[in-house]
């Protein structure tokens, strides 16, 4: 016999309380474990925060929560990228640049195209190239001469010009030149819009000058503005050996200046400084503002910085008058191209 009776079977309603009891423990434990896996932290104002959603998710439901006070003024307003220095600084030195370049183009000491600026550059024609040989040649020939008069054949003919080759022979006798080396050849517009060849050449001496050639066959040199031609030497406007006055064309560098003397008030004269490429001599001359001289030269010379190559007719000074000074009776030319 059996030493133990089997463990009688369990009521019904005992089994029901026991399977409710399970359940209730099972729903215990779910609530905890869900609530632990949904727990979400919050913020500084208590507010929840989840913990893996992106920045600006993050960003936005603070917004939300806070309440529209915080909220920014535009909720679709776009977001507004600051300049780094590195960019700020490029963008204000070329506007500096900018700003340079129009003041200076504005400022800038340039006659007007108007009134001739005496030498212009421009395109250089087709063909130019075969031209090129002709004139380096045409130099040399010019500048191997024994004197003045041996150039005629190679020069502009103009009025009188071979007297004007003599004069200047006995006056400045012309010396042998060798070219060492040419500049490239410009070719330039002058007042009237004629068109000459202009050719830069260095001597044995590091001497660097211009030769113009006309631009029409045979393309000749321009000698008067090669020595920069006068009809009387250039001292003589100021010298005090002259016995009576003289009016004569002079080509000479000017530029305005403001030294007044004599009866020469500067209300009613304009100061001038004339110079000359074959003297030291620095002279004073003046032009009345209110003649037609006056009003053609202005606009050659305001504000420019530079003395400017003008051909006058220029009334020299008187002997044993010191307030006198040599006056400018008329603008001839821009530049010492015409004859």
């Amino acid at each position: 016999m059996p030493s133990e009776l089997p463990k009688p079977k369990p009521k019904r309603s005992e089994e029901i309380e026991e399977i409710e009891e399970i359940e209730e423990i099972e729903e215990i434990e779910s609530s905890e474990e869900k609530k632990e896996k949904n727990y979400t932290p919050t913020n500084k104002l208590g507010l929840p925060v989840a913990k893996f959603l992106p920045k600006e998710l993050l960003q936005n439901a603070m917004l939300e929560a806070a309440g529209d006070w915080e909220k920014d003024n535009e909720a679709d307003e776009l977001e507004i990228k600051r300049i780094s220095p590195r960019t700020f600084i490029a963008i204000g030195l070329l506007m500096t640049l900018m700003l340079g370049w129009v003041l200076y183009e504005a400022l800038s000491d340039k006659a007007p195209e108007e009134q001739g600026k005496g030498v212009v550059k421009v395109p250089v024609p087709s063909g130019f190239v075969a031209l090129e040989d002709e004139l380096k040649e045409k130099a040399n020939q010019f500048l191997a001469a024994e004197n003045w008069e041996d150039v005629l054949p190679l020069i502009r003919p103009s009025a009188g010009i071979e007297e004007k080759l003599k004069i200047y022979q006995a006056r400045l006798p012309k010396e042998i030149g060798v070219i060492q080396q040419f500049r490239p050849i410009d070719v330039i517009r002058v007042r009237g819009g004629d068109f000459l060849y202009m050719l830069g050449v260095q001597d044995q001496n590091q001497t660097v000058k211009n030769l113009y050639f006309t631009s029409e066959e045979p393309h000749l040199i321009i000698w008067e503005t090669f020595v920069a031609y006068c009809e009387e030497p250039f001292e003589n406007l100021s010298s005090p050996q002259n016995k009576f006055q003289s009016e004569n064309i002079y080509r000479v560098r000017v530029k305005a200046d403001d030294y007044y003397l004599g009866a020469y008030s500067e209300k009613d004269w304009q100061a001038l400084s004339l110079t000359h490429p074959m003297s030291q001599r620095n002279i004073l001359c003046y032009v009345k503002r209110d003649s037609d001289q006056g009003r053609k030269l202005k606009p050659v010379l305001y504000g420019r910085k530079d003395a400017v190559p003008l051909i006058l007719l220029v009334k020299s000074k008187i002997e044993n008058e010191e307030n006198s000074s040599p006056e400018v009776l008329d603008l001839i030319g821009i530049g010492w191209h015409e004859n």
